[in-house]
């Protein structure tokens, strides 16, 4: 009970040495186990922000059970400024769950987070915000196909977190969510969920207020904390997320701001060259709301453009 710091450290057959920092929060009273990650992609600060917080707020004599928070999960990544990616193997964690711990460095860097920290405990939360080129309108995540109950479990983490968009989503789904935290989590029989909100590179205290209201109420949904966990009325269940890419290189011109409600056909923008010629315009493939856009101009083929939450 009470509250402590450490470096959670591995070295995996290949060599390569794994750390984590985990803040813990053991509580007065006995109560679930909640991991709570941030930082999987080292350059998302909010998520980061607000997961550092939350371990500062939080009093072990006031709180029911145990919470386990990874406040950056991709140190290397965080450090070196590397969006998307971990700099040693240019490799995505959030697409390589679950991970090989003979593998590459970020194959080993999932592998004993996903083992070693989240197996085990009875809820995951992954906090994410848009990374250093990305824009966000807040909204969560989660799997479906783990069964009925896990699949139940995690809508309500991600309906409680109290964002505008909540996005169901599966490993054969428009948008193919293997690889990642919550649905190598979730196939675990661990109810979890990603929640987004911030972005662009920067620590932006709404979206860490935002965070934190949302975990607050998660907790108070456990039975972690004190009071009743209010249902947020204004958030909308889609039906699963469709991703655009860019298929030519060159300049991206977006026509839509974020947040906007699509219907197919929508003209969401222009790729033009170097020289100012429009080489393809991108339309909307579905309805539903754009959720997140890349806020660098520069593309090149096969680079995310944007996400639609599909209606």
């Amino acid at each position: 009970m009470g509250k402590n710091t450490r470096w959670a450290s591995f070295t995996s057959s290949q060599g390569f040495e794994i750390q984590f920092p985990v803040s813990t929060v053991e509580g007065d009273n006995s109560g679930p186990h909640l991991v709570i990650t941030a930082g999987l992609h080292g350059c998302e600060y909010s998520g980061i922000a607000a997961a550092i917080e939350l371990y500062k707020y939080l009093n072990p004599a006031k709180l029911k059970g145990k919470i386990d928070i990874v406040t950056v999960a991709s140190v290397a990544a965080f450090y070196e400024k590397s969006p998307f990616v971990n700099p040693a193997d240019k490799k995505n964690p959030n697409r390589t769950f679950p991970g090989r711990e003979d593998g590459s460095y970020t194959e080993a860097q999932v592998y004993f987070l996903l083992n070693e920290i989240i197996d085990g405990c009875d809820f995951y939360l992954d906090l994410h915000c848009g990374d250093m080129i990305e824009l966000i309108e807040p909204f969560a995540i989660y799997h479906t196909g783990a069964g009925e109950e896990i699949d139940t479990k995690s809508s309500e983490l991600a309906f409680y977190y109290g964002l505008p968009s909540v996005i169901p989503t599966a490993s054969d789904g428009v948008w193919p969510d293997r690889g990642t935290s919550y649905a190598a989590a979730a196939e675990l029989g661990i109810p979890g969920a990603i929640v987004e909100a911030g972005g662009n590179g920067m620590i932006e205290q709404q979206a860490v207020d935002i965070h934190l209201q949302g975990l607050l109420n998660v907790l108070r949904l456990l039975g972690m904390i004190k009071g009743r966990p209010y249902a947020p009325d204004k958030s909308v269940l889609y039906k699963d997320f469709k991703w655009l890419y860019a298929p030519v290189q060159g300049i991206w011109h977006q026509e839509l701001p974020l947040g906007s409600a699509l219907e197919p056909g929508d003209n969401l923008g222009r790729i033009e060259d170097l020289f100012g010629t429009q080489l393809i315009t991108l339309t909307s493939p579905v309805a539903g709301k754009l959720v997140f856009t890349t806020s660098a101009a520069a593309m090149t083929e096969g680079d995310i453009v944007l996400g639609i939450a599909m209606s």
